[in-house]
């Protein structure tokens, strides 16, 4: 329903830095027909328009959730999870 383009770099201090941008299709009903087989929506799998400020809401509290469990188990258990889905 989306993508996450992901880039990584450091500042001039050295320090890391990793940016994260999330794309979500939200009421797309149609696609290019290179994307068509593979590409859906959130109408197109639910049959509605989601509320884009609720569903915003939703989106960061749950990325919030995930920030706090990386910072406290660090990132091994976010990686172990998501090699198993």
């Amino acid at each position: 329903m989306g993508n996450c383009p992901i880039s990584a770099g450091s500042g001039r201090r050295g320090a890391g830095f990793v940016v994260c941008g999330v794309g979500l299709n939200v009421a797309t009903e149609d696609f290019p027909s290179e994307l068509s087989e593979r590409a859906t929506s959130m109408k197109l799998v639910t049959g509605r328009i989601a509320d884009k400020d609720e569903l915003l809401m939703k989106l960061l509290a749950a990325l919030k959730a995930r920030f706090r469990l990386l910072f406290k188990r660090g990132f091994g258990g976010e990686m172990r999870e998501y090699v198993s889905l």
